[in-house]
């Protein structure tokens, strides 16, 4: 992952995604699954995005590869409308799934799946040798090719899945929680694979995780995520060095000590309000004022502004409004 200036690849502006669901028969509410989101993804670059389960994470992940359409805002992907550009060049821009057992073909063979992902980039050489070639990439032989999903531990699949989304040579790539259903070494692996496979395709990613160590092993860039918004944004290293918000405070208490004392002692729990969050969330003001030790009554009534601290690191909170 290069360290020098990389020009904007995909930029999403005031993005949102929104769901009416049903509360009862006769009441519904509207879930704001991402609420005004602004993101830039540059070129050769991995952004980590990190939040809890139900943060919003994927479904800004689908927008953002045109699998949802936003309820409002507007996505650029190399400075050209999404959709536009995904109807004529939808293989530039690919997603690896959590699970890959809902993503590959169980009556495919690993060389079919394979095979089907090279015609749709209009490959023009020898099928068999790309074939062994990506499933050499990606650390499995050539035998592999002739296994069925069925046959293939979990980790032997999601490699499956990143040579296919490879195959056609994206600009883009969106990885949704890759490795969360691996096994400790298996995991490892997966990472230190996709860190290599970065830095010989060159691709962009947003590597999505509820991981915080893996996040940072991962990516380039970390944006964290709460309930739909977007709370800090910097690098990993500023987000070593400086955790600012609370929320990222607290994912960092809520990982062991070993990788904890790396943040500076920072870590710091939120308030556990599961049970009356609905109740108590500000409908105007800062979403995690229910749990923060430090809300206050304008936290309650005003939605958190943008505090730029440095070129690269943005908080949004009114504890840093000077």
């Amino acid at each position: 992952m290069s360290n020098n200036v990389r020009s904007a690849l995909v930029k999403a502006f005031n993005l949102s995604k929104y769901y009416r669901v049903s509360l009862s028969m006769f009441k519904k509410t509207l879930l704001k699954a991402v609420d005004n989101v602004n993101l830039t993804i540059n070129e050769d670059e991995v952004l980590g995005l990190l939040g809890e389960s139900g943060s919003g994470k994927t479904t800004l992940g689908k927008m953002l590869v045109a699998l949802e359409e936003p309820t409002s805002g507007k996505i650029l992907f190399n400075n050209e409308d999404l959709k536009e550009y995904v109807r004529k060049r939808r293989i530039d821009i690919q997603m690896v799934f959590q699970n890959p057992d809902t993503s590959l073909n169980p009556r495919m063979r690993v060389g079919e799946v394979l095979q089907e992902a090279l015609e749709a980039s209009n490959f023009n050489g020898d099928y068999s040798d790309e074939v062994e070639r990506l499933l050499n990439d990606v650390g499995l032989d050539s035998t592999y090719k002739h296994y069925y999903p069925h046959q293939l531990s979990g980790g032997q699949k999601q490699r499956v899945a990143i040579a296919r989304a490879l195959a056609v040579k994206p600009k883009f790539l969106v990885a949704d929680e890759i490795v969360s259903a691996l096994d400790a070494s298996v995991k490892m692996q997966i990472l230190k694979l996709v860190i290599k496979l970065q830095k010989i395709y060159r691709f962009s990613m947003l590597f999505i995780s509820h991981d915080l160590p893996t996040t940072v092993y991962v990516s380039d860039r970390i944006s964290v995520m709460y309930s739909g918004k977007i709370v800090e944004e910097a690098t990993k290293e500023e987000l070593i060095k400086d955790p600012l918000h609370p929320y990222t405070r607290h994912l960092i208490a809520s990982i062991p000590s070993l990788y904890s004392s790396l943040f500076n002692g920072k870590a710091q729990k939120l308030k556990d309000v599961s049970n009356e969050l609905q109740a108590t969330t500000p409908v105007g003001g800062c979403k995690l004022f229910s749990r923060c030790p430090y809300a206050t009554e304008i936290c309650k009534a005003l939605e958190p502004p943008e505090v730029s601290v440095s070129k690269t690191h943005k908080v949004f909170c009114h504890m840093y409004v000077r």
